[in-house]
């Protein structure tokens, strides 16, 4: 599924839950993502803020890996920031959501220890 596709139909979901989107501007020649990782910054009119990788449903895991892999090479814990997958399913026209970043503070925790290069604190 063509990845204009996907944007159209995301941009709608996000009139109808009353969130703002932003795209990142599109070069001709190379597709542009939101630290090498995210499609879309988002805003929720409570205030939240955050990331979102839109994709087709059954690519889901292989963005869940690949998004787990960057948090985990960068240490960063985003427990305020929301992280979704928003995998579209073309035979029912609709999105399944998944959130990333349900991590217990633990897991961070002990994920900031084990790390020997601490770049972001």
């Amino acid at each position: 599924m063509k990845e204009e596709t996907i944007k159209k139909h995301f941009k709608r979901w996000c009139k109808k839950y009353n969130w703002l989107c932003w795209f990142p501007i599109r070069n001709r020649f190379k597709k542009v993502d939101i630290f090498g990782v995210f499609d879309v910054i988002i805003i929720k009119r409570s205030g939240e803020v955050g990331f979102v990788q839109l994709t087709t449903k059954s690519n889901i895991s292989a963005r869940r890996r690949k998004i787990e892999k960057w948090l985990a090479e960068n240490q960063l814990p985003f427990l305020e920031m929301l992280i979704y997958i928003f995998g579209f399913d073309k035979k029912t026209k609709e999105f399944k959501k998944i959130k990333i970043n349900e991590l217990k503070y633990y897991e961070v925790e002990n994920r900031k220890k084990k790390s020997k290069d601490c770049r972001w604190f």
